[in-house]
């Protein structure tokens, strides 16, 4: 994933990581209504179904699932390409987004099958799967086919847009191939009116305003950045946003099996069970997020200088990203605990107070302090979710998510 990015960087420079990364937003905005919730739903309703051995109820959520999201998607995407000149001017006020944008419409119901499908494997605990569709491989066809584009073509700006959404369409078809290799999805024995499109429309509203305030925290930075600033400093911002994310790549990892793991304990009412996997995957957290925080903190002009000399004027706000990725790190699985337990509801008026700590903060600081007004919003938001979270489950449960070497 960020070798697609570094490519980008170095053959374009910042002016079209900023476009590419604005482009990304939109269609994740797009997507996110597309999705309607049912990804994260899918994973907590498969892993129940699945350690039951309820294998047709496994194929009746998901196949429900498709005939709600697909034919959504499809409209939105249309609606996407006929307004694209629209929400270019009058979001953006740069009207040459609108090409970009037109081209990036195509990619709405591929990445919400894409989406659809990984987290449906994830419920299964096909974890190698998952972890693959999450990142890997739509970036490596992306950045392959880019690859051969420029030298077919030359260095078109259009290029990288056409790249990401080829990769996702790719990834989209190989994820069904998988998701029916794995459940021969075709081979219906039964198919009964077990779960009502009532039941997942309304677990499912739950987990699309989670993913809504989830989504406002993580691109409005990068989206007002775009309304604000120059494509440059969007560019330069969203390879210091990436860089920081690595400083919770381990809990990204580690909540691939923890979510469904979450589900199927809850399930089960084994409490002590949840206890040990909190405990234990949170301090694996702390100690592999440590040392890339300590790199980031002494070093960030030269983990920047990597993408190009010009993205070193990031450095102050990677540090801060770092900051509040490492309190998400250490924090635990919070998140994933509250959606994957029946708390959704308190998680989601957590993340809204968040979500406007975070708009606020990035309309008052982004048009003086630029990206590093954008990394304070979105450094302070992050914490507050996170500990509000920590302390909530504390209260309510007794489990402790939150770990520190040597306090219990």
């Amino acid at each position: 994933g960020y070798l697609f990015i570094l490519f980008v960087s170095h053959a374009y420079g910042p002016a079209s990581v900023g476009t590419l990364a604005l482009c990304m937003t939109v269609l994740n905005v797009a997507t996110l209504v597309g999705e309607l919730g049912f990804g994260t739903s899918l994973i907590r309703f498969v892993a129940q179904f699945n350690s039951n051995g309820a294998k047709e109820k496994v194929k009746e959520v998901y196949l429900k699932a498709l005939w709600v999201v697909l034919p959504f998607s499809a409209l939105l995407s249309i609606l996407f390409y006929v307004y694209a000149g629209e929400i270019a001017v009058t979001i953006f006020k740069k009207p040459y987004l609108a090409s970009y944008f037109r081209l990036v419409s195509f990619g709405v119901p591929l990445l919400v099958l894409l989406n659809i499908n990984k987290q449906a494997l994830r419920g299964l605990k096909r974890i190698v799967e998952f972890s693959l569709f999450d990142n890997g491989i739509n970036s490596f066809f992306a950045l392959l086919s880019l690859v051969i584009m420029i030298l077919l073509f030359g260095k078109k700006e259009t290029l990288p847009i056409l790249a990401y959404v080829f990769g996702i369409g790719v990834s989209g078809i190989l994820s069904l191939y998988l998701w029916i290799k794995n459940t021969g999805i075709y081979h219906i024995t039964t198919y009964s009116s077990t779960i009502s499109y009532r039941d997942l429309l309304r677990v499912s509203s739950s987990m699309f305003l989670i993913a809504s305030m989830h989504f406002i925290m993580h691109w409005t930075d990068t989206l007002m950045l775009g309304m604000f600033r120059t494509e440059a400093e969007v560019g330069i911002y969203n390879v210091a946003l990436r860089l920081a994310a690595i400083t919770s790549i381990s809990l990204t990892a580690i909540n691939s099996i923890t979510a469904p793991k979450f589900a199927e304990l809850y399930a089960r009412g084994d409490m002590d069970g949840l206890k040990r996997t909190v405990r234990h995957s949170t301090k694996l957290i702390f100690w592999s997020s440590a040392p890339v925080l300590l790199l980031y903190l002494i070093m960030p002009s030269f983990v920047l200088s990597i993408f190009g000399k010009d993205f070193k004027e990031g450095a102050t706000a990677l540090m801060l990203l770092s900051l509040g990725q490492f309190i998400n790190a250490i924090s635990g699985s919070v998140g994933y605990f509250m959606n994957m337990t029946g708390r959704e509801r308190v998680f989601q008026n957590i993340l809204l107070f968040a979500s406007l700590i975070n708009i606020m903060l990035n309309y008052l600081l982004i048009p003086i302090l630029g990206i590093n007004g954008a990394a304070i919003a979105t450094m302070v938001s992050m914490i507050f979710w996170n500990l509000m979270s920590v302390l909530y489950i504390k209260y309510d449960t007794g489990i402790v998510t939150f770990y520190v070497p040597g306090i219990r």
